[in-house]
C-alpha cells in the first residue's frame, strides 16, 4: 500500500507540480484548496502526511488545519509539513511542528522528498 499525502494548496500551478512529483515518487495524492475541504478529507480518508500552504482562501488558514490535526485525538498521528512563501512566525506553531517541518517556497523537491521519507520511516 502506498502512503497517502493530502496537499492543501490554493495555487493551481504549485498544486499540479507537487502532485506530479509526489505521484512520480510513489505516493497517493489527495488535494484540496481550503480549510473545509481539508477537514472533510481528514475525517473521511486515512492520510499519512499533510502538506499545508499557510495562506488559503476564506477565513481559515493552513495553520488552522495544523491546529485541528494536532487537537484531534485520531488525527494527531498525521505528519504535517508547512509549505509557505512567507516566513511563518505564528505563536504556538512550534508547539505543533518542529522547525524542520516548515519549508519556504520554492522548496527543493528533493528536500521535501527527503523530509517525507524521514517522517514516514522510508529508507
Amino acid at each position: 500500500m502506498n502512503h497517502r499525502i493530502l496537499i492543501v494548496e490554493d495555487d493551481r500551478i504549485t498544486l499540479s507540480l507537487l502532485r506530479y512529483f509526489l505521484q512520480k515518487n510513489g505516493f497517493d495524492i489527495l488535494e484540496t484548496n481550503n480549510y473545509d475541504g481539508a477537514v472533510a478529507l481528514l475525517n473521511s480518508v486515512t492520510v499519512d502526511v499533510v502538506l499545508l500552504d499557510v495562506f488559503l482562501p476564506g477565513d481559515k488558514s493552513g495553520l488552522d488545519v495544523a491546529s485541528y490535526i494536532a487537537r484531534h485525538p485520531t488525527l494527531s498521528r498525521i505528519h504535517i509539513i508547512i509549505l509557505s512563501a512567507h516566513p511563518v512566525s505564528e505563536a504556538g506553531l512550534y508547539d505543533i511542528l518542529p522547525p524542520k517541518n516548515i519549508l519556504l517556497k520554492p522548496a527543493s523537491p528533493n528536500v521535501l522528498l527527503i523530509l517525507i521519507h524521514e517522517l514516514l520511516g522510508i529508507s
